[in-house]
């Protein structure tokens, strides 16, 4: 034995690393699983939720009506009356699949068809 070497123990922690290690990879592959799964629980959720309709309170757009003074113009010294009395719809919107929001419009208040992508 050289004199100036080292007194050093032997290193007899192998089994103790690599069990060590091995439960290492196996609490991180039921974490990456247990991830795994909640993704795919979500999408289910996801896909099956029903496609919601906002809804605000409606209010009445007024048509416009121009009262003209006198001017040079024959055309400004008319009133502009409507046509129709006007409709009122509410201030709904739909939600379309491609995220998009459609309202109501039309003289029956209908929902815009939604985009095609």
């Amino acid at each position: 034995m050289d004199p100036q070497a080292p007194n050093i123990p032997p290193n007899n922690s192998g089994p103790l690393t690599i069990i060590s290690m091995a439960v290492f990879v196996l609490m991180s592959l039921a974490v990456v699983g247990f991830f795994y799964y909640q993704n795919q629980q979500l999408k289910d959720i996801i896909a099956n939720y029903p496609t919601p309709v906002v809804s605000i309170s409606p209010s009445i757009i007024p048509s416009p009506t121009i009262e003209a003074t006198a001017s040079a113009s024959p055309i400004a010294n008319k009133t502009i009356k409507p046509s129709s009395t006007p409709k009122a719809c509410t201030m709904e919107a739909k939600i379309c699949p491609d995220g998009s929001a459609v309202g109501r419009s039309g003289p029956n208040c209908e929902f815009a068809p939604c985009p095609t992508p």
